[in-house]
């Protein structure tokens, strides 16, 4: 009976451990959405996004008389995400966005790629949004190439460029 006491006793305590764990676990969770979320989605925007900057080219590659096979040529890259330029909507109600972006982003990138904002504007809505869905249906289902039809046509370019 004394032994039947003592088990009891042990796993009310044990319980009574995990119960606090549990809880615990509960209130950090609570404290993480209601408290602290504005910190940590500043935070999570901070590990997207980033500038990455690369000096660091490799070394030439050479054939064995000392003639450059390979050489690293650095650039700069310019990169947007058309699924992240979206248009935040005045209410829920409103049809007008309160901005633009991919207007904005046409103004911002005209003079870097010294184009006009209106032409680049068009070439992004009217040429890079709709072949963006095709190249991504292509990425997915992969693409099948007609060797034999590919060199008829290399051959056919190299014949032009012989003209020239």
């Amino acid at each position: 009976m004394m032994n039947m006491l003592k088990n009891k006793k042990r796993y009310a305590f044990l319980y009574g451990i995990i119960l606090l764990l549990f809880c615990g676990v509960v209130l950090r969770l609570a404290w993480l959405q209601l408290w602290d979320s504005e910190r940590l989605t500043k935070l999570s925007e901070q590990q997207v996004t980033a500038d990455i900057t690369r000096k660091n080219p490799r070394g030439k590659i050479l054939d064995r008389d000392g003639e450059e096979l390979a050489v690293s040529i650095m650039t700069s890259s310019l990169y947007v995400d058309p699924v992240e330029m979206v248009d935040t909507l005045k209410g829920k109600k409103q049809k007008e966005p309160i901005r633009d972006v991919k207007r904005i982003g046409a103004d911002l990138l005209a003079p870097v790629l010294d184009m006009s904002a209106e032409e680049l504007y068009d070439l992004f809505i009217n040429i890079e949004m709709p072949l963006s869905n095709v190249l991504a249906i292509m990425e997915y289902n992969g693409i099948n190439v007609d060797k034999s039809k590919l060199e008829e046509m290399g051959e056919e370019i190299k014949i032009k460029i012989e003209l020239i």
